[in-house]
């Protein structure tokens, strides 16, 4: 929901080929989880200090896309669903996605998240608002041919 530059350029193409996409870091690298705070960087974990958390910070911690995390998470609430389920479910809406890559650091977070894309693809006004932060936010993201 946060990187969706890939509409830009690959899916076009992936349809008109008739191949579907499986998509990752589906929730952001962890902002879509709702838990970051913009002005509360991590010392630990993916936000952290390694240099793989530099390359993610350089990506994502940027305060428009906490400002769209405000956004969904808001949309996530009148919708009665939890964020990350938002964003699989989002996703699972997209004409072009075949599969999404879920993960978690904890078997409960994995087995929430299979829960949550099992419930298939969201209602289209919830797509539709999904849709609508999303284009907002294409601006900040880097492109993915770069």
């Amino acid at each position: 929901m946060l990187a969706t530059r890939i509409e830009d350029e690959y899916l076009e193409f992936a349809r008109h080929a008739g191949l579907l996409t499986m998509v990752y870091n589906t929730l952001g690298g962890g902002l879509l989880t709702g838990k970051h705070t913009f002005m509360e960087s991590p010392t630990e974990g993916r936000f952290g200090t390694s240099r793989l958390a530099e390359m993610y910070k350089q990506r994502y911690w940027d305060p428009r896309l906490f400002e769209a995390v405000r956004q969904l998470g808001d949309i996530a609430d009148g919708a009665g669903l939890p964020l990350p389920e938002l964003s699989f479910r989002w996703l699972l809406s997209k004409p072009g996605v075949g599969s999404i890559l879920l993960g978690g650091s904890k078997l409960e977070q994995l087995q929430a998240n299979i829960a949550a894309a099992a419930k298939g693809p969201l209602p289209e006004d919830v797509v539709a608002a999904c849709d609508a932060v999303a284009t907002e936010i294409r601006g900040p993201m880097p492109k993915y041919n770069r």
